[in-house]
């Protein structure tokens, strides 16, 4: 309970200030793991990482030795120094990782983050290949130009593996934890971003093959959600409502993991459930889809999340008060804050969109006002 997590905080923090020689370094180091997940639980991503510090410095007299503890000290450090945005760190992390771990599974994470790090720099279309060509290490066989005669290939290997089913059997898949899964997901948004359409449709078949022999893993309905998109941008709405539908359906696997369950949301409604679905059943969804990827940290998500809550708005023909200009004015901030600048314009925009339609202006689409400033 809160009582016995206190006395955990208060107990590392006094055994961290003993030197190594006064106590039993192993022991300790799992202490601060086991604190860090309670901190990270928490919501305080700072004292998480200063703990998982904490175990990396005492573990490097003898790092290695201890295979186990070290792998899951190293890719802790990872995610965590990931989120903080220490690039430098992440990439010492991830080196340490490929170059000591003996197997591939034991790489998936360093793997990972290494794309998300290619990610960062907005350099997509080197993200994704070098994304392809970390999951063709893992016995895959992935094209990085997918030809037509490549996407017949794939196609009748993902027909044979249905066996005649259809994406609704995929919700009959038993539950699994395959780490593979998430960067499967990472590279497809990786090549939807930098404009290889192909390229997505054969990793998103491959992930759904990987499913039906493996079961569904939390980061498995983005990679449907990919494909959806894709579907949809093409005018295959259909098909593309029934894999979004699939999607939302095995989402609610993972609803305890706000931030995948959330993207999820955040991918089906934007892109996909609102071609044959009313604007207005998408308002809410996506705007709690805010809250929540804000929450996690994933502040490009959640304001993305709110452009296309007020598109929604507009289009379901709801009230332009004084509530919605608040909103606007609060993320045209919010965004400015953490050197949004895009963002930023476009929720200015919006607001003289607004406040022109407000005052029956006979020009509403003319952006001169006090909002674009």
């Amino acid at each position: 309970g809160s009582k016995m997590e206190w006395c955990l905080y208060t107990a590392v923090d006094l055994l961290n200030s003993l030197p190594s020689d006064k106590v039993n370094v192993t022991d300790l180091i799992k202490l601060n793991l086991r604190v860090s997940k309670i901190a990270k639980r928490r919501g305080s991503p700072g004292k998480e990482n200063s703990l998982l510090r904490e175990c990396l410095e005492r573990l490097q007299p003898f790092k290695w030795k201890d295979y186990d503890l070290s792998l899951e000290v190293y890719d802790a450090v990872i995610v965590s120094e990931y989120t903080l945005g220490n690039q430098d760190r992440v990439t010492i992390a991830i080196e340490e990782v490929l170059d000591h771990a003996k197997c591939l599974g034991d790489k998936v994470s360093a793997f990972l983050h290494r794309v998300k790090s290619l990610c960062e720099k907005k350099d997509y279309a080197m993200a994704a290949h070098e994304g392809v060509k970390i999951l063709n290490m893992f016995s895959y066989n992935i094209p990085l130009k997918p030809t037509k005669l490549d996407l017949v290939r794939e196609k009748m290997k993902l027909r044979l593996a249905f066996k005649g089913r259809s994406y609704a059997s995929l919700t009959n898949l038993p539950v699994v934890d395959d780490p593979l899964t998430e960067l499967f997901s990472e590279v497809g948004r990786d090549c939807l971003f930098s404009g290889q359409p192909r390229l997505v449709v054969v990793i998103a078949w491959t992930a759904v093959r990987r499913a039906i022999e493996k079961g569904i893993d939390r980061c498995f309905p983005l990679c449907l959600v990919m494909l959806g998109t894709l579907l949809g941008k093409k005018g295959n709405v259909r098909a593309a409502n029934e894999i979004g539908n699939v999607a939302l359906m095995i989402s609610e696997n993972f609803r305890k993991n706000k931030s995948d369950y959330s993207y999820t949301q955040f991918g089906s409604y934007a892109g996909i459930i609102l071609y044959l679905q009313p604007f207005r059943s998408g308002v809410d969804v996506l705007q709690q889809c805010y809250k929540d990827l804000k929450f996690s940290g994933k502040f490009e998500f959640s304001l993305g999340s709110m452009l296309n809550y007020f598109y929604a708005y507009f289009a379901a023909g709801l009230n332009l008060g004084s509530i919605l200009e608040s909103k606007l004015l609060v993320l045209d901030e919010f965004s400015q804050s953490i050197d949004k600048s895009g963002f930023a314009a476009t929720f200015q925009i919006h607001r003289q969109f607004v406040i022109n339609l407000r005052q029956r202006s006979e020009q509403p689409t003319l952006m001169n006002g006090p909002a674009c400033c």
